[in-house]
């Protein structure tokens, strides 16, 4: 099983998250979107969560409390608010992170579609989608194909700059 942060991920097919280099990648214009590293990982833990809703205390404990901080309420509801900005700013149109008022935050299972990779290569810049074995084009299922216009995707987006 691949360390979470080895993993990156396709949200409404409009913006790639890569957690592991705290980035969002926009589809529709090729823009990146630095955010901080505790905002990554609170969002990581919203999509693990995907239609399920994380409280308060989880947030804490996985943005901060993990890496020896602590912070106030007001720290965590900036943090969200930054996502939100960041996310819209890279190409989403809808607000995927929703408020349960006195329960914590969750995305829609039904509105939000989010897909997960594994690229094999971090080195680079170019972020390598490539499927470990080679399976016959009429055989891949449908999210290896779609991996594989991500990978093209990531080229284009290196050999644009």
């Amino acid at each position: 099983m691949a360390n979470q942060c080895d993993t990156c991920y396709l949200i409404n097919e409009k913006v790639i998250f890569l957690p592991h280099k705290n980035l969002f990648i926009s589809r529709n214009n090729n823009t990146q979107h630095v955010i901080f590293s505790t905002a990554s990982r609170c969002l990581v833990l919203l999509i693990v969560n995907h239609g399920n809703i994380v409280n308060h205390q989880q947030l804490y404990k996985r943005g901060w409390e993990e890496h020896g901080k602590q912070v106030t309420p007001n720290t965590l509801y900036q943090t969200i608010s930054e996502l939100r900005k960041q996310l819209g700013k890279a190409g989403l149109e809808i607000n995927i992170i929703n408020t349960i008022p006195r329960q914590g935050w969750v995305i829609d299972q039904e509105s939000v579609v989010i897909e997960e990779y594994i690229p094999n290569d971090f080195s680079g810049q170019d972020v390598d989608l490539k499927p470990k074995e080679k399976v016959p084009s009429a055989k891949l299922p449908a999210w290896l194909s779609l991996a594989r216009k991500l990978k093209a995707f990531a080229r284009s987006l290196v050999s644009a700059q």
